[in-house]
């Protein structure tokens, strides 16, 4: 149960340890009954569920306390507001910076190449840019390239067809923000777009 206390007519939240805290001298039954809070200016509080809100344009907030007279009763208060500009910029951007960390997530969690696990972290990314670079030089170049099951030999034709593989799979998680960071901006962007659509972890063998 919660409670209010009237000070200068103005309400306050208030517990019943508090009534007890606060008039020492005086032993209260278990169960302190209505007439006896009134007297101390105490009365019961009912709780009203949050109104709903459109929380894309509007704030919710407690108002503090009303007293409803059709019920006789006293109720929290709640104030509904719109948001100002600066506030959903501020939701915008921490909603952006949610797109930018998941598809980090899926640009470097890894990619899959004719059965090949393939590291797809930044710097994994620059190692296999210079190994294709080496490769376009010297057709003849071969490497022995740590993949998440060991090392395998990768002649040069494989590892261009690797890199442009990876380069796919990077520019794909990339696609795939700017298509969610639309939708944010139309106003369409649901949490479960967050989770869908990134690029598949196996990818075939590039031609």
């Amino acid at each position: 149960m919660s409670y209010i206390k009237l000070t200068n007519g103005a309400p306050t939240a208030y517990t019943i340890g508090e009534l007890r805290r606060d008039n020492p001298q005086v032993s209260f039954p278990r169960n302190v009954p209505s007439d006896t809070l009134a007297e101390y200016a105490v009365h019961p509080l009912t709780v009203t569920p949050e109104p709903e809100v459109d929380t894309d344009t509007q704030m919710l907030e407690r108002n503090g306390f009303i007293y409803n007279d059709s019920e006789q009763r006293w109720e929290t208060a709640w104030l509904v507001r719109p948001k100002n500009t600066d506030e959903l910029e501020s939701d915008r951007a921490a909603i952006r910076q949610q797109v930018a960390d998941r598809r980090y997530q899926a640009e470097t969690s890894g990619t899959i190449i004719n059965g090949m696990p393939i590291d797809t972290g930044r710097d994994s990314q620059a190692l296999i840019t210079g190994a294709a670079v080496s490769a376009m030089l010297d057709p003849g170049y071969t490497v022995h390239w740590k993949t998440g099951d060991g090392f395998v030999e990768l002649t040069a034709e494989q590892i261009i067809g690797v890199a442009t593989a990876v380069r796919s799979h990077v520019q794909a998680c990339f696609d795939r923000e700017a298509e969610l960071l639309t939708a944010l901006d139309g106003g369409t962007l649901t949490p479960e777009m967050l989770q869908e659509g990134w690029p598949n972890e196996s990818v075939p063998e590039p031609a």
